[in-house]
C-alpha cells in the first residue's frame, strides 16, 4: 500500500512539474546591438597572417551587447571570419572578425536568436598591414612571418592608411629619447596627413594580445604625445597605456587644431601621478573629430601622497573639442579631482566647444565631481548632450584646495544655447565630510547664458551632509533658477530630506517623482527592478534610441540610464576595487 501511495505521489509531482513548465513564461533574448568598432576603415586584402584564414584583410573588433552565438555580415555579405566569439568587456561585450577578400564597403550587422542588430559603417580601402613581435627584427619587412621588433620602427614606417598589430608581450616602457618624456612621441612626419583620400594610421593590439605602452614608475612618462604641427589622424586600440603622470597626452603647440584622434578599448592608468600641476590621466585638447570609446580609465594618482593632492589633476581632462564622441567608458578611482573635466579658454567663436556627446559612461569614486566644467562650451553653435551615464560615489573628498562635489557640475558658459542632460542615473554624490562650501549634490551650475534642460534623470542621495546648507539635489548658484528646467525626473533621498535647489528652481521642473527608484541592488547595481516607479515614466522629449546596456527605448521610456528587461542585466564594470592600489 505504501508503495502505491508513493507511486501516486510521484505521478502527481511529475504532472505538476510539467504543468508549471508549460505555464512558465519564456523571456526572449534582447535583440543584439552594436555600439562601435575599433577601426572604421581598412583593407580586405594584404594580411600576411594565416592563423585564422589564408587570405583576407584587417582584424576589426566590434563592441556591443547581447551578441550570443552571432552571425556577422558586412554590406550584407558573409565575407568575414569570426576570430573570437563575444567576451565581456566592462558591462557589455566585444568580438573580433577578419575581413575576407570579398568584403566591400557597408555596414557590419549581427544576427542572433534575439533578432538583427543596427548597422555600423565600415569602409574597405587600400593600406598596408604590419606586425611587431617580441621575436622580431627591425630590419625585416614587418610581415607576420618577418615582423618588426619595436613600436618605434612601426611608428616611423607607417604611411597614411597603414595598420600595425603588435603581438602579445610587445611593450615600450622607456623614454623614446624624443625629448617629451614619452615612449611613443608623435612628431609631424609620423602623424597622418589627412589630405585627399588619406586614411588614419592605426596601432591596434593583435587579437587577444596584451601590448603595453608607458610605465607607472617613470615620472612624466606618457604613452602618446603629439608635438608641434602633428595633425593627428591616428587610432589607438586595445592597448594597455600607463604613465607616471599621464597615460595619454595629446597637445599641440600654439593652440592650432588637430584632427581625427580615436582611442578605443584601451586600459589606462597612472596611479603614481604627482598631481601638483594641471594634468590628467588622459588629457589634451584642440581637436576636431575626437572619439573616446570603450576605454577603462582608472586609478588616477591613487598611490600619491595625500599632501600633494590638488584640484588640478583629473581622470579625463580635455578642452577645445568639436565633433567629440565620449561614450561607453569607465572612469574610476580618481584621487586628484574630477572624473571628467571639460575646460579650455577660447576668445573667439571658432575656438568654442560644440557638437559634443558624453554618453553611456560609468563614472565612480572621484574626489571631486563626476563630470565637471563647461567654461568654453557654445551650445548655440551645435549640440551638447549628456545622457545614459551612470555616476555614483563622486565628490567623496577629501577637500584640499578647491573643487566641487557633484555628479555633474555645469557652470560658466556665457554663450547661450541649451545643454541637454537626460536619462542619467546619479547616486550618492557629495558624500564629503564637512565640505568648506555647499557645492554638493547631484547637479550644480547655472551661471552665464546657457540653458540646462534636465529630463528623465534618476537622482538618489543616500548620505546626508554635515554642511549647514543641507544636501541639495539641484543647485543653481547664481541665476535664481532661471537657467534650469526639466521634466519627469525622479528625486529620492535616503536620509529624509528632499531639496531641489536653493534658487527657486523647483518651479521649472514638472512631473517630478519623489519615490524610491527600486534599484536591483542599491549601491552596487543601478538597473531598475520590475517594481520600479521609473518604468515607463519618462518623457519622449529627449530620447536616446538605446539605453545604457543597449536595450531599445520604448515610448514612453523609463527614467534613468537603464530600461527594465527581465533576464537582461549586464555584467558590471570591473576595474580595480581599491583606491590605494598599485597598477602594474
Amino acid at each position: 500500500m505504501r508503495l502505491k501511495w508513493l507511486f501516486l505521489i510521484s505521478l502527481v509531482g511529475a504532472f505538476l512539474a510539467l504543468t508549471l513548465q508549460s505555464l512558465a513564461i519564456t523571456v526572449p533574448p534582447p535583440a543584439p546591438v552594436l555600439f562601435f568598432s575599433d577601426l572604421t576603415s581598412g583593407p580586405a586584402t594584404g594580411n600576411s597572417d594565416p592563423t585564422y584564414s589564408g587570405t583576407g584583410g584587417v582584424y576589426v573588433t566590434l563592441y556591443g551587447n547581447f551578441l550570443a552565438s552571432p552571425t556577422v555580415t558586412l554590406n550584407g555579405a558573409n565575407c568575414l571570419t569570426v576570430v573570437s566569439q563575444p567576451t565581456v568587456w566592462m558591462w557589455y561585450q566585444r568580438m573580433v572578425v577578419k575581413l575576407g577578400t570579398a568584403c566591400t564597403t557597408g555596414n557590419f550587422v549581427v544576427t542572433t536568436s534575439g533578432g538583427t542588430s543596427n548597422g555600423i559603417p565600415f569602409t574597405v580601402r587600400a593600406g598596408n598591414i604590419y606586425y611587431v613581435s617580441t621575436t622580431g627584427n627591425d630590419a625585416s619587412t614587418g610581415s607576420f612571418s618577418a615582423p618588426w621588433a619595436t613600436l618605434t620602427k612601426a611608428k616611423q614606417t607607417m604611411a597614411d592608411g597603414d595598420i600595425t598589430y603588435p603581438e602579445n608581450g610587445v611593450s615600450a616602457t622607456a623614454d623614446d629619447g624624443e625629448g617629451w618624456g614619452s615612449v611613443y612621441t608623435l612628431r609631424p612626419q609620423w602623424c597622418g596627413s589627412g589630405t585627399g583620400t588619406a586614411y588614419p594610421r592605426a596601432l591596434v593590439a593583435y587579437p587577444g594580445a596584451t601590448v603595453t605602452l608607458g610605465n607607472v614608475a617613470a615620472g612624466g612618462a606618457m604613452a602618446t604625445r603629439a608635438t608641434t604641427s602633428c595633425l593627428g589622424y591616428y587610432t589607438f586600440a586595445g592597448l594597455t597605456l600607463r604613465g607616471g603622470d599621464s597615460a595619454v597626452s595629446i597637445t599641440q603647440a600654439g593652440g592650432s587644431w588637430m584632427y581625427s584622434w580615436r582611442f578605443v578599448g584601451n586600459d589606462l592608468s597612472a596611479p603614481n601621478a604627482s598631481i601638483s600641476a594641471q594634468a590628467g590621466l588622459m588629457d589634451g585638447g584642440d581637436i576636431k573629430g575626437f572619439s573616446d570609446l570603450g576605454n577603462n580609465i582608472h586609478n588616477a594618482a591613487t598611490n600619491d601622497n595625500p599632501a600633494q593632492v590638488t584640484a588640478l589633476y583629473h581622470g579625463w581632462y580635455f578642452g577645445r573639442l568639436q565633433n567629440a564622441d565620449i561614450g561607453w567608458n569607465t572612469i574610476a578611482f580618481v584621487y586628484g579631482c574630477r572624473g571628467m573635466q571639460i575646460y579650455a579658454s577660447g576668445s573667439t567663436t571658432a575656438q568654442k566647444d560644440f557638437n559634443y556627446l558624453i554618453h553611456d559612461n560609468v563614472i565612480h569614486d572621484t574626489q571631486c565631481d563626476g563630470i565637471g566644467g563647461y567654461d568654453n562650451i557654445d551650445a548655440s553653435q551645435g549640440y551638447f548632450k549628456i545622457y545614459n551615464n551612470v555616476i555614483y560615489n563622486a565628490g567623496k573628498g577629501p577637500y584640499v584646495d578647491g573643487g566641487d562635489w557633484a555628479c555633474i557640475y555645469l557652470t560658466g558658459a556665457p554663450t547661450g544655447g541649451t545643454i541637454n542632460v537626460y536619462n542619467n542615473t546619479l547616486y550618492n554624490c557629495g558624500s564629503i565630510a564637512n565640505p568648506p562650501y555647499p557645492s554638493i549634490g547631484a547637479f550644480l551650475g547655472g551661471s552665464g547664458a546657457t540653458l540646462i534642460q534636465a529630463d528623465n534623470n534618476i537622482i538618489y542621495q543616500s548620505i546626508g551632509s554635515t554642511n549647514s546648507a543641507g544636501h541639495t539635489y539641484l543647485w543653481d548658484e547664481s541665476s535664481g533658477g532661471s537657467l534650469w528646467s526639466g521634466k519627469n525626473n525622479l528625486f529620492f533621498s535616503g536620509f529624509g530630506v528632499v531639496t531641489l535647489a536653493s534658487g527657486g528652481v523647483t518651479a521649472n521642473f514638472t512631473n517630478s517623482l519623489n519615490v524610491d527608484p527600486s534599484f536591483v541592488n542599491t549601491g552596487t547595481d543601478f538597473h531598475i527592478s520590475s517594481s520600479s516607479p521609473a518604468n515607463g515614466a519618462g518623457t519622449t522629449t529627449s530620447l536616446p534610441t538605446y539605453d545604457h546596456d543597449g536595450l531599445i527605448r520604448p515610448s514612453p521610456p523609463s527614467i534613468g540610464a537603464s530600461e527594465y528587461a527581465p533576464g537582461a542585466a549586464a555584467t558590471k564594470p570591473n576595474p580595480p576595487t581599491n583606491l590605494n592600489v598599485v597598477v602594474n
